[in-house]
């Protein structure tokens, strides 16, 4: 085998030839530039000649010419047999150069870092040179009111908005997103927040799955030909998941009267379900991701019910017809949904999803439960135990709610001696608790008063023995938002879990304030955090493709 060196001098490099017994002579190889960081913009990628150089034992420095080149990570860019690297022009990336030879090897890190300017709405360009022109902004600038500092959001979210609240009566404006490979910069006029499309959004979540985002909004004065009095806001930190959330969530929407459907990463909600004319609410649902059955309230609490065949999610069918005589109010199905358990006015019964038949009742003595939801393991429940239902007219109404854990053996269809997990507590009632999808932690609802649109709700997480309690702080963000009814997601491949619920909150962007109406929102929890007993969630986001004004409940995380 024959080995050519360019040897160093002076003008081109000659080349040596090296016989395969002086190619063992080489003791190091390194490659210039050592470490590169580079920015690509549309139509612009940029371009490097690598060189490798070989330490022979001597102690001789030569550059190389024959080494095997490769790039770690083709879609930030390529490397040719020569050493000639391109990078990419629509995307950053970070990946290893390497050079080898038969008994060496080197490598560099390549950083690309992707640039570009848009503009939102009716923009001269010449603002966007105003505000590259800026050597320096002044402090006191545009505060992000949405979203909050640390939200973590799934890969396909189907966009983003961001809002702020200029103080300065600015007519100027740059949103600047940047992290390790991307500087973005979406630059708007006499506006307050801006939405970030899904072309975008696929950029930006694609370049930094797993990654921190660093988001800013910069402004000024802008005449038309020059800006003045440039300031910055603080940045706050958003953290893309590294894969897709999974599903659809099917929630209960006041206005439409009916359930709901939005699959992630889609920004319409499509109507699933909905009852007879006339009929007020179906609200009260939920889904078996194995027998592909819903099964929904008619007439809310207390309501007749019917068992809906959801295998074509484009065209549910309802199988079994509601009968006045079988009435329920909170269910939760078996992990195979071929069952499920109800509790009404405090009683427990079982139920065939198939034929709503009655297949039990329970004697649970004077105890009295509500708010059901099984193990994924089907071997137990967790449920509201609370006190009386004197004065009470329905289980929205009662006080004085504990968390306990249920067995049910799924031989007998029996239920065991209730564990209590979080016991009654002074002018505190707690309600609504659902299993996690890792079947470790509880969500569950605390507040004073009873259930049901309580403005004070707040969301806890409990692990099963009770000896970690937590409230989730940075999700609920206030507590008057009327955070109720937690509903997980579905496990995904990742180190986080997503929690949806219903909240009060203001979500501006787009339209008038609706704070006093419940929509979706989501946060991540990470469970290592509640291992540490520190609070596990991130701020949460709104759940894109909502009607904003339309009353959103009981968000049930669907596989589909």
């Amino acid at each position: 085998m024959i080995w050519a060196l360019m040897l160093a001098c002076e003008g081109t490099p000659d080349t040596a030839i090296l016989s395969d017994e002086e190619v063992g002579d080489i003791v190091s190889l390194r490659i210039e530039p050592s470490e590169l960081m580079v920015y690509t913009s549309p139509g612009e990628p940029y371009e490097e000649q690598f060189t490798a150089y070989a330490t022979l034992a001597d102690g001789t420095e030569l550059p190389i010419d024959l080494v095997q080149w490769d790039s770690s990570n083709e879609s930030a860019g390529l490397i040719d047999s020569e050493g000639g690297f391109a990078s990419v022009d629509t995307n950053g990336g970070v990946t290893e150069i390497t050079a080898r030879t038969l008994t060496q090897m080197a490598s560099v890190r390549v950083q690309v870092i992707y640039t570009e300017d848009i503009t939102y709405g009716n923009v001269n360009p010449a603002m966007i040179d105003a505000f590259n022109a800026v050597e320096s902004f002044n402090g006191n600038g545009p505060s992000i009111v949405y979203p909050g500092d640390g939200v973590r959001v799934p890969r396909n979210l189907e966009g983003l908005a961001f809002m702020w609240d200029d103080t300065n009566s600015h007519s100027g404006f740059r949103v600047r997103l940047r992290s390790e490979i991307t500087d973005v910069s979406i630059y708007a006029r006499d506006t307050d927040s801006i939405s970030v499309g899904q072309d975008l959004w696929e950029l930006i979540s694609a370049a930094n799955r797993d990654g921190r985002v660093s988001v800013v909004v910069q402004s000024g004065v802008w005449d038309g030909a020059t800006l003045g009095s440039p300031r910055t806001g603080d940045a706050i930190e958003l953290v893309v998941n590294r894969l897709d959330a999974r599903g659809s969530v099917l929630y209960w929407a006041g206005a439409d009267s009916g359930i709901m459907r939005i699959p992630f990463g889609s920004d319409t909600a499509e109507l699933f379900w909905k009852g007879a004319t006339g009929e007020q609410c179906v609200g009260c649902h939920i889904v078996s991701n194995q027998s592909n059955r819903m099964v929904v309230n008619h007439d809310g609490i207390n309501g007749v019910f019917s068992s809906v065949d959801v295998y074509d999610e484009s065209n549910p069918q309802q199988t079994v017809d509601p009968n006045d005589q079988n009435r329920v109010s909170f269910k939760t199905m078996t992990p195979d949904g071929d069952l499920f358990l109800a509790s009404n006015f405090g009683q427990l019964s079982l139920w065939r999803v198939g034929d709503g038949k009655r297949v039990k009742t329970y004697n649970m003595g004077n105890r009295l439960y509500s708010h059901p939801d099984f193990h994924p393991d089907g071997d137990r429940i967790v449920a509201v135990q609370f006190k009386s239902m004197q004065g009470v007219n329905n289980e929205f109404q009662f006080t004085e709610g504990r968390i306990v854990v249920i067995p049910f053996d799924p031989s007998t269809q029996e239920l065991g001696e209730p564990v209590v997990v979080v016991p009654y507590q002074s002018n505190t009632n707690c309600f609504y608790p659902a299993w996690s999808p890792t079947g470790e932690w509880i969500a569950y609802n605390r507040a004073q008063g009873a259930p049901y649109a309580n403005r004070q709700a707040a969301l806890w997480l409990v692990n099963e023995a009770g000896t970690t309690d937590i409230e989730l702080a940075t999700a609920n963000q206030a507590n008057n938002n009327q955070n109720s009814y937690a509903r997980w997601g579905p496990l995904p491949d990742d180190n986080v879990l997503w929690l949806a619920f219903s909240s009060s909150r203001d979500y501006p962007p787009g339209g008038p304030a609706q704070d006093s109406i419940p929509n979706i929102w989501i946060s991540a929890i990470d469970e290592d955090l509640a291992e540490q007993g520190q609070d596990p969630s991130s701020e949460a986001f709104w759940l894109p493709g909502q009607v904003r004004n339309s009353d959103n409940h009981l968000p049930v995380w669907w596989d589909k």
